[in-house]
């Protein structure tokens, strides 16, 4: 990792300006003048009479002599200087001459002209072309003092660093007799200039070549320069000087101090308007929290620096920070996100003319089709970039040579995977830098090990540990690769290697564990815990296959430890921090939820796409507003250390805790109880049928075919806590039959969800401070034509013409029948809209009850809702109001009832289940939800909500009331069939809000 910002930069903000008057044999013009001046220059304007002849303005390094001709004029030019840093400007510095052309050498307009070529070049990031424009051009290059200067830029942006230092330095012993007649200002300016960039280029070449001793030399040149910078005053400099600090600290490992050089570089450029360059600062500051392991800030900062450089139209900048966000998106397991980023970043690099550029982009992809096994996506993506394979580019040489080699060894071409194995391995013997070096043996081991080559992995791997950072989340690959390498092998269960698998998880578990309290709490836990759930699920095949004694107590565990942390994260924000933010959050979600309706109404693939990243950029100015913070992590959400025994003890003697486990190739079920446990695994067909997830097979499953029931009923349990996984999440348990009793699992047990056993059962909960003693009702909205009239979004066809939910109204009568002394807000009609369903009052209610349309669509699974009624004025989009609104604000309630469709149904998310309303409300506070599976009828809902409302109102205990609701529709004669009832779903937080009573 290094850091590079550009310092040939955009228009930087107008300050205090400055009048020169000229000599009087110049006033009059007929002449060519020079204009020279101190690097803190900006904008010249030179007028005669009220005409402006020219504006010239200063680009950076290459523009402190500027040429003009002042034709011969009746009135007198005037020259008005705006300076960059007035403070700092020297008006006696700048000098104003006459010119005159030599036949030998360039005329100075010839000079000029060539400067601004050269800097239009390497500002464009045309690094390449300006190398060719230097060496076609190489007398008067070097006659005009621009040769080894302007070459030095351009290596250095091009990332060669030895030879940037080297032209570098032929620059530096020429600067004491310069061709041109230059003046002192200039010759200290760039003076400091080229300490600057010399010393820069030593550090990084000393990184990239394993030099400590070069390393120093480049930091002893950095001081040196630092103390000319300081004495001269050359302020626009200290930006890169803080950079070149930076990237020194870094390499040492002092990351606070890299950090503090790096902010004072961004705030420096953005109090002179240089945003450009502000966005290359930030992109280092992203990439040093990247190279911490601190993902959630690097997702920030990265946004922060891809918008900076997007309102700049610094598209080279832009490209680079996509693939950079691309990058840490596949650490966080975003792996959508992280090809659109990806894709993003070719077609910027490609937009300028720069396809090279898109190498590492091209190269990210091919991972992204490996991790999914997509084989021939990878090799299109890998002979992309074969002609980027040089030996000046062997960082990318090395990574494309390892994925082609996996690819071929997935192919079962053991020669062409040999062939590619070595080149890589020449690629990895040139390879400097640590973090390279890193990534092309982790890429190589993986091939290593497709291709049952494991001496070669083994050999690898050692030689990765010696270069892993202490506790950086990169050594949770290097575990699971290690392990990997033992499961591949035989004899794995012999006592030395079973002792080596379970060292390696743990290790790599602890470092998943303190990555994750890093991570913000509502958007990047789950994509980061998504990303390691192969780590586990390899870790709980070998530990639940071993029968080793405690391997059910470590492997209930270790999910409850994967599982609940983000869950508990966020209702603890809700719970107790959010009254400091709420309206500046609200007010941020609005163009992110515009967005989202934006893409349901699209109806093409090009348009899904664009929808996409429409949201990718919504997502970007969320993320940013979270500020550039220092390294901190955010509080800690730790679980307490339990075993099964223990929590057998907390049970009550008629509940059974239940929790599925859907591995890579298999299906456990653990159940608890106060007298014991059962390890329960799945037929293969069953498995089969959980995975094809079709919710007929899933209604027509047998009980014994998913629970031990003879078990439950030896136990004498008549309560089910049941924790779902990746496969279980759709199954309806309360309708599968009991074969022998020819009953349903409902007329036995009350069936309940919870997302962790640990926060089921904690003993320290209680209702938020916020809650209300009173019902909400948000029931029957009318949907119409609804338009949002600052943005002329309109609701989708599909949703105008939903049709009414009249016998919502039926909900409504239950409650106020069953609960007529308790104090009930209704909603109903065209005053359900969507501000009062975020309103204070709606969502501090002790019982809260939504009856509207829900929105789920699986082509969509990201963007789950609910209808509203279209109110002419409002705060929130008219009509409908999306996940992301409402988790804008929380909820209080010890119960929210969901009565629409597919409430319970969003985006799967491994960690946690489907990200849907219903989780979304208990994510916000909610104590308890209860939601669908599926559609269900209006007036099948109707009649249920009157059974469970009646028997809540009557018991208060809402898994009670749920199974008698459903047992009684089952009776029924219209509404007896499993498909009206058996949707409904109770998921509970913890079971003190199972008590729901006024």
């Amino acid at each position: 990792m290094f850091f590079v910002a550009i310092l040939f930069c955009l228009p930087v903000a107008k300050a205090d300006s400055i009048e020169i008057e000229l000599s009087p044999e110049l006033k009059f013009g007929g002449h060519h003048i020079r204009i020279q001046y101190p690097g803190e220059a900006g904008v010249f304007v030179v007028k005669g009479g009220n005409q402006v002849i020219a504006e010239l303005q200063s680009s950076g390094l290459l523009l402190q002599t500027e040429y003009l001709y002042l034709p011969r004029s009746n009135t007198e030019y005037r020259i008005k200087i705006t300076p960059d840093y007035p403070l700092a400007f020297k008006v006696t510095e700048v000098q104003i001459t006459r010119t005159k052309s030599n036949s030998d050498n360039p005329t100075p307009l010839q000079c000029h002209e060539l400067e601004k070529q050269l800097a239009e070049e390497i500002n464009k990031g045309e690094y390449k072309k300006a190398i060719h424009t230097l060496e076609e051009k190489v007398g008067t290059a070097k006659l005009c003092d621009l040769y080894h200067l302007a070459k030095g830029d351009a290596l250095f942006n091009l990332e060669a660093f030895p030879e940037a230092r080297s032209a570098y330095l032929d620059a530096y012993l020429e600067l004491g007799s310069p061709t041109q007649n230059r003046t002192a200002v200039w010759m200290d300016y760039v003076a400091s200039y080229l300490q600057l960039k010399l010393g820069f280029s030593e550090i990084l070449t000393g990184d990239e070549t394993s030099t400590p001793r070069l390393i120093d030399q480049g930091w002893e040149t950095l001081r040196n320069a630092a103390r000319n910078i300081e004495e001269h005053r050359h302020t626009n400099l200290l930006p890169e000087l803080h950079n070149a600090k930076a990237t020194y600290y870094r390499i040492i490992g002092d990351l606070v101090k890299a950090s503090e050089e790096l902010k004072a570089a961004v705030i420096e450029m953005r109090e002179a308007g240089r945003m450009s360059e502000a966005a290359n600062y930030l992109n280092n500051i992203a990439t040093l929290h990247r190279a911490r392991g601190d993902y959630s800030a690097a997702q920030r900062i990265f946004s922060q620096s891809i918008q900076l450089a997007r309102k700049s139209k610094n598209h080279i900048a832009e490209a680079i920070q996509h693939d950079n966000l691309a990058s840490t998106y596949v650490e966080l397991g975003d792996l959508e996100a992280a090809e659109r980023y990806f894709q993003a970043s070719i077609e910027l690099s490609e937009l300028q003319g720069l396809a090279h550029k898109s190498a590492d982009a091209r190269l990210g992809l091919a991972e992204l089709a490996l991790l999914d096994d997509e084989v021939e996506k990878a090799l299109r993506y890998l002979k992309d970039i074969e002609n980027f394979a040089t030996n000046q580019t062997f960082r990318i040489a090395g990574r494309l040579y390892a994925f082609l080699s996996e690819v071929y060894a997935k192919k079962g071409d053991a020669e062409l995977s040999e062939k590619y194995t070595n080149r890589a391995l020449t690629a990895l013997s040139m390879q400097g830098r640590k973090k390279d070096k890193l990534r092309l043996i982790f890429a190589l081991a993986r091939s290593c090990i497709s291709g049952s080559n494991y001496p070669l992995a083994e050999t690898l791997l050692a030689q990765a540990e010696s270069l892993l950072v202490p506790d950086h989340p990169h050594q949770v690959e290097f575990y699971q690769l290690k392990n990997a390498l033992l499961l591949s092998q035989e004899s794995i269960y012999s006592e030395v290697y079973a002792e080596q698998i379970r060292e390696n998880f743990s290790k790599a578990f602890k470092i998943v564990r303190r990555t994750e309290q890093t991570l913000s709490f509502y958007h990047l836990g789950p994509g980061f815990k998504n990303r390691v759930r192969g780590l586990i699920n390899d870790y709980l095949d070998f530990l639940l296959l071993s029968r080793a004694p405690n391997a059910v107590s470590e492997a209930f565990s270790i999910m409850e430890a994967y599982q609940a942390s983000m869950m508990r994260k966020s209702r603890l924000f809700y719970r107790q921090f959010y009254i400091q933010n709420i309206e500046t959050q609200t007010s941020r979600t609005q163009d992110y939820a515009r967005a989202e309706l934006q893409l349901l109404i699209n109806d093409s693939d090009q348009s899904r796409l664009q929808g996409l990243r429409e949201l990718d950029q919504r997502q970007e100015v969320l993320d940013a507003s979270q500020g550039m913070d220092d390294f901190v992590i955010e509080k800690r959400v730790l679980l307490p250390k339990f075993n099964i025994a223990e929590l057998s003890g907390t049970l009550m003697h008629d509940e059974a805790l239940i929790r599925y486990f859907d591995l890579a190739e298999q299906t456990v079920v653990v159940v608890i109880t106060q007298k014991g446990q059962i390890v329960f695994p799945l037929k293969k067909a069953t498995r089969d049928i959980l995975e094809r997830q079709s919710l007929s097979e899933l209604l027509g499953l047998p009980a014994e075919s998913v629970l031990p029931t003879v078990f439950l009923s030896d136990s004498n349990v008549s309560k089910l806590v049941i924790i779902t996984d990746h496969l279980s999440h759709l199954i309806p348990y309360s309708a599968l039959k009991l074969r022998m009793e020819k009953k349903f699992i409902n007329d036995r047990f009350q069936v309940i969800r919870a997302y962790s056993a640990v926060d089921y059962l904690d003993q320290n909960q209680s209702s938020p401070s916020e809650q209300q003693n009173h019902i909400a009702v948000f029931a029957d909205p009318i949907f119409s034509d609804a338009t949002d009239k600052t943005t002329g979004i309109k609701v989708p066809e599909w949703g105008v013409n939903l049709p009414r939910l009249v016998f919502s109204i039926e909900e409504v009568k239950s409650l106020k029948s069953h609960y007529p002394y308790s104090p009930l807000l209704s909603f109903t009609g065209r005053a359900a809209t969507s501000d009062i369903l975020m309103s204070h009052d709606t969502r501090s209610a002790r019982l809260l009850h939504i009856a509207t349309h829900g929105f789920y669509d699986p082509d969509y699974p990201g963007i789950v809702g609910l209808f509203t009624s279209y109110a002419e004025s409002q705060h929130y989009l008219p009509g409908f109001i999306s996940l992301t609104q409402l988790l804008s604000q929380p909820f209080f309630s010890d119960l929210v009832v969901l009565s629409g469709c597919d409430t319970l149904r969003g985006e799967l998310w491994l960690s946690e289940g489907h990200n849907s309303l219903s989780r979304g409300v208990l994510a916000q506070g909610a104590g308890s939800a209860l939601a669908t599976l599926w559609k269900v009828p209006d007036r099948a809902s109707a009649a249920f909500m009157e059974y469970f409302y009646r028997e809540l109102a009557r018991t208060g205990n809402s898994p009670e009331a749920l199974q008698v609701a459903k047992q009684n529709l089952a009776k029924s004669g219209r509404f007896r069939a499993p498909h009206y009832w058996s949707g409904f779903v109770l998921t509970v937080a913890n079971r003190i809000f199972e008590t729901v009573q006024f």
